[in-house]
């Protein structure tokens, strides 16, 4: 199976929360050596559907419209 490059461990999960980690690597960075923007999104668009499927809806439809502000994130020094 090909791997999207966000591949997330759940850590905990109970009734509409889902706790994941995700180990950032250089893809997961821009130029600047900092967590990509893109990244993030992506995290809280996956965190949302995890914590949808949790109360057993599995099917819900697609995020159409996601919203942050971003502040200052810190780097990685592994890359």
């Amino acid at each position: 199976m090909a791997e999207s490059g966000l591949e997330p461990r759940v850590t905990n999960a109970g009734v509409g929360k889902v706790d994941f980690e995700l180990d950032i690597t250089k893809d997961h960075t821009n130029r600047l050596k900092i967590m990509h923007g893109g990244t993030i999104a992506s995290m809280v668009d996956l965190g949302g559907s995890l914590a949808v499927a949790s109360m057993g809806l599995y099917a819900t439809g697609v995020s159409t419209d996601l919203n942050g502000k971003l502040l200052p994130v810190s780097s990685t020094k592994q890359c």
